[in-house]
């Protein structure tokens, strides 16, 4: 097996802080990639930070969302990172720390010569907390007037638009090129919008979610075609005048 990493296989690994300066990692891929549960993850770093063996310049507390509940999970710098992986142990813990240090090196370089996918990224990664953020009220909105389905808004949402992009229910997005987040960006745009003005004037959640799933599907594919129009003019010789 290679030593190095590709882009591709970093990105699994690590990923960005919202503002694309920092490379960092989190609990959720440690426990994956070491084949250990979660719970167990958490509590050997919330003893190691009680510790003080990782220090506050090397993990933040973030919450993520599963099924429409949040969790607790760490980020982690690659010092922080090290610090964790190396007391988890296990046959799988030494190896895995040099794909993590690969992986932040690899990230590392693509930071820094990629400033234009980074910004379009970043603007991405704005909008979606704003889509999540609509979402969120909708699920609230939802159980308040009855749903017994509200729980699942994220992810029929989230797949939706997996799906009309390219066709799949789960994307890392950081692997994604500049064209796909565009496209991501301006469906998560048009969902907040959507359900902000409706909840606005008391629509029923059932027409809000149906109206907001149709204009994913509709513009996400009508999008889709554009593009793939443009591409294909783009491959075609020019013709010259017969006259």
């Amino acid at each position: 097996m290679s030593n190095t990493l590709s882009l591709f296989e970093s990105i699994e690994l690590v990923f960005t802080n919202d503002i694309q300066t920092e490379v960092l990692t989190d609990t959720l891929i440690v426990a994956r990639e070491l084949g250990v549960k979660h719970y167990e993850v958490l509590k050997v770093a919330r003893k190691l930070i009680e510790k003080e063996y990782i220090s506050q310049l090397q993990y933040q507390l973030r919450d993520y969302i599963n099924r429409g509940k949040k969790y607790p999970k760490y980020d982690l710098t690659i010092d922080g990172a090290r610090r964790l992986i190396m007391s988890l142990g296990g046959d799988k813990a030494e190896r895995f720390k040099t794909m993590f240090n690969d992986a932040f090196s690899e990230q590392g370089r693509f930071l820094s010569t990629n400033k234009e996918w980074l910004e379009s990224r970043c603007e991405s990664k704005t909008l979606t907390k704003s889509g999540n953020n609509a979402i969120e009220r909708l699920v609230d909105y939802a159980r308040a007037n009855g749903s017994e389905n509200h729980k699942r808004y994220y992810t029929i949402f989230q797949r939706q638009i997996n799906q009309v992009v390219l066709g799949v229910d789960h994307i890392n997005r950081d692997t994604l090129p500049k064209s796909y987040i565009t496209i991501i960006t301006l469906l998560e745009d048009m969902i907040s919008q959507i359900i902000t003005a409706r909840m606005r004037v008391k629509v029923d959640y059932h027409d809000i979610a149906k109206e907001s799933l149709n204009t994913i599907r509709e513009v996400g594919e009508l999008e889709m075609s554009r593009r793939s129009m443009e591409k294909y003019i783009d491959t075609q010789p020019t013709q010259q005048s017969l006259f």
